[in-house]
């Protein structure tokens, strides 16, 4: 878990990842996003702004949604996202190297 706040915005993002699934949540001030992955869809959920503002989609997109998933299929682009930052291989860069460690 990691977090951070300023003078005027509070951020959390949470983590559970795995090499071929994961889940994370990111909030921003009162904005949320939920994402998951598994090896067969994404799904992703959250609150009216944090659809619109941390995830992209118009008001009215938003409003369609409501409080339910969004799945997303394996072979978009969309799906290749969520994957390259939803499991154990995208920390691989941020992580220190160790000998013998492999992602």
């Amino acid at each position: 878990m990691e977090s951070a706040t300023s003078a005027s915005v509070s951020w959390l993002f949470i983590a559970d990842l795995g090499t071929n699934s994961g889940e994370t949540t990111l909030s921003e001030g009162k904005a949320r996003v939920t994402s998951k992955l598994t090896p067969t869809y994404a799904y992703t959920r959250g609150n009216s702004s944090g659809l619109r503002t941390l995830f992209g989609l118009t008001a009215a997109q938003a409003k369609k949604v409501g409080k339910d998933w969004v799945s997303i299929e394996p072979a978009t682009a969309l799906y290749v996202a969520f994957k390259s930052r939803d499991t154990i291989s995208s920390l691989a860069g941020d992580l220190p190297e160790a000998k013998g460690t492999t992602f």
